[in-house]
């Protein structure tokens, strides 16, 4: 599907015009995205079959190539979006996306004057990240709740949640890793593709981009300090199971030493005494009233 840009509107695409085009192919169908290209269009293919996340300035000729995650299911795989840049033609390369329908619904609307493909361009990219603090922040207040079930005990085990939590913190630093690449890249203008007064936008456009991979380095941090706060929780239970086994042991040490001492085949003197049996069971009985005053006494159980 193809557009001509012209005084800021988006028209259907008249062959026989002049001006700046706009273009949204799928992958699969890049006939009409060829065409326009020209003697790009070899190298095109040969960018698309990389597959490669990159920002390329060729001969007139800007590429881009990321990979889009899907932040409502960031565990989900991320869909290969691509962008071609020249002087009049600005090509998507996408099997739909709704960020895209978005910035051609904001030109349509006269929202903003759209003066060059260089901006509508500003408009996609600033489409991606103008929503992401959202985001960032439900997965602190996930994080946050996380932490408070450990502390109040409501959750014994957590394992599956910082596990999923990492994952999708590591998929969103690759994201923006690539955006800052894409930026830096898009700032420095080699093909002079973009408008001057538009390398400002990029430029602020990569500082929010790299506070907003700072907040997921922030973020990674916070989840290893809860897996840390868990692992110590179950650090701390294991010993005191631990130690209701010492204090068991200890206890029945003593009553294992006697009843190994009287189990022995000797003919031993107090087997003829009448009251041996209940002195035997007196003195156990006493050496576990000593240990377990003992133990409550250290505040052991």
């Amino acid at each position: 599907m193809v557009y001509l840009l012209r005084d800021g509107n988006l028209l259907p695409d008249d062959p026989a015009a002049a001006g700046p085009r706009l273009c949204i192919a799928p992958p699969t169908k890049l006939a009409e995205a060829k065409t326009l290209l020209g003697k790009n269009a070899p190298l095109l293919e040969r960018l698309l079959e990389s597959g490669v996340a990159r920002h390329e300035s060729r001969d007139q000729f800007d590429y881009i190539s990321f990979a889009l995650p899907d932040l409502g299911n960031l565990l989900a795989p991320a869909e290969q979006f691509s962008v071609c840049l020249t002087h009049d033609l600005l090509i998507f390369i996408t099997d739909g996306s709704p960020e895209v329908d978005a910035v051609f619904e904001t030109i349509r609307s006269e929202e903003y004057r759209v003066t060059g493909l260089g901006q509508v361009l500003y408009l996609f990219l600033d489409r991606l990240t103008s929503n992401d603090y959202l985001t960032l922040e439900a997965i602190e207040q996930e994080i946050s709740e996380l932490e408070e079930a450990l502390i109040t005990d409501e959750k014994s085990s957590c394992i599956r949640e910082i596990v999923s939590l990492r994952r999708r913190l590591m998929a969103l630093k690759r994201y923006y890793e690539q955006l800052f690449t894409i930026c830096e890249g898009i700032e420095q203008n080699e093909n002079g593709l973009c408008e001057k007064g538009m390398l400002r936008y990029f430029r602020l456009l990569s500082q929010r981009i790299n506070r907003l991979e700072n907040h997921v380095l922030n973020l990674r941090d916070y989840v290893t300090q809860v897996r840390e706060a868990y692992q110590a929780q179950v650090d701390i239970n294991l010993n005191q199971i631990m130690k209701v086994f010492t204090v068991i042991t200890a206890i029945f040490l003593p009553l294992t030493l006697i009843a190994g001492w009287y189990g022995m085949n000797l003919a031993m003197p107090e087997y003829h005494w009448p009251y041996a049996y209940p002195v035997v069971i007196c003195v156990s009985a006493a050496v576990v009233g000593l240990f377990i005053l003992f133990f409550k006494k250290k505040h052991w159980f």
